[in-house]
């Protein structure tokens, strides 16, 4: 694939649903791009959104993966609708840098480099 983003990438989902494979990857520069795999098993970009200008730390995929929780470097989280490209609803959950967010069907787990671990209802 070579190079996809013009800072580091900090997250890879690779995702399949209804038959379709897809990479989501995030960066520092604040964009998720979706590359979607062809019949030949090359991806190839199919979108890109700008979630947060300050940038992406982590992100993980939630119930059914049509959503995204994804943490940002300026303490936020952003619930992130992939069927739209919208962001649902943000919200500051941590006083540094969020480093790890996991989630499963009740919950979202967040960690930060603030050293605390928060659980957060969906």
């Amino acid at each position: 694939m070579g190079k996809v983003h013009r800072s580091e990438i900090n997250e890879i989902l690779y995702i399949e649903k209804e038959g379709e494979k897809e990479l989501l990857v995030s960066s520092d520069e604040g964009l998720i791009k979706f590359f979607k795999q062809k019949d030949d098993g090359e991806f190839q970009q199919r979108r890109s959104f700008l979630v947060n200008e300050k940038g992406i730390s982590c992100l993980t995929p939630l119930l059914g993966n049509d959503s995204l929780a994804i943490a940002t470097y300026d303490n936020q989280i952003v619930l992130f609708s992939v069927v739209t490209g919208t962001t649902m609803r943000s919200f500051f959950a941590h006083d540094n840098t969020i480093s790890g967010v996991c989630s499963n069907s009740e919950s979202l787990v967040t960690g930060s480099h603030d050293t605390t671990i928060k659980i957060w209802s969906l």
